[in-house]
């Protein structure tokens, strides 16, 4: 399976090494991951976009498209993967109260996924998840919506520390 995060991760971490490199002056080391860095958003977003769901995906070994909506779908925007095209549609699919905009956004998957339930891998939220898709709404300039996830991320921790004295995952 070719996996959205693990390939997020990974397109953002030679993108790093790209600008380390700079940083240290070796053009040659810089221009090397800057390249892998682009053939990795080109692979990305020819083999795991779906246009048609506005949104990124699992491929599976067969070639097709899992078509589960997870955080996972929306993590392209921490590395400048995604067109400003993309992310404006995949802000669209955030937004919407039936599927990630909930009460404590962002859930572990789709709420309108008929696997959607109350425990940690089909339902809660993350807040280390949350906070990567906060720099990826800062990348592509959705300061309203950064705003508003990060309040209700904020307070909900807050308020689960103040009634238990604990701070979940």
């Amino acid at each position: 399976m070719d996996a959205i995060d693990f390939s997020t991760w990974l397109c953002n971490d030679v993108k790093y090494l790209s600008k380390i490199y700079e940083e240290l002056d070796d053009k040659e080391n810089a221009a090397y991951f800057a390249n892998i860095y682009g053939s990795m958003k080109e692979t990305i977003n020819a083999m795991l976009w779906c246009e048609e769901d506005g949104l990124y995906y699992d491929r599976l070994f067969d070639g097709t498209l899992t078509r589960v909506a997870t955080p996972s779908s929306f993590l392209p925007m921490l590395a400048g993967i995604c067109s400003q095209e993309q992310a404006d549609k995949m802000v669209k699919v955030l937004l919407d109260e039936k599927r990630f905009w909930t009460a404590m956004p962002v859930p572990t998957i789709s709420k309108d996924s008929e696997l959607y339930d109350i425990d940690m891998w089909r339902g809660c939220s993350w807040m280390n998840i949350n906070y990567f898709i906060l720099i990826g709404l800062k990348n592509y300039g959705y300061t309203d919506v950064l705003e508003e996830l990060r309040t209700r991320s904020l307070n909900t921790v807050q308020k689960w520390y103040e009634q238990t004295g604990n701070i979940f995952e």
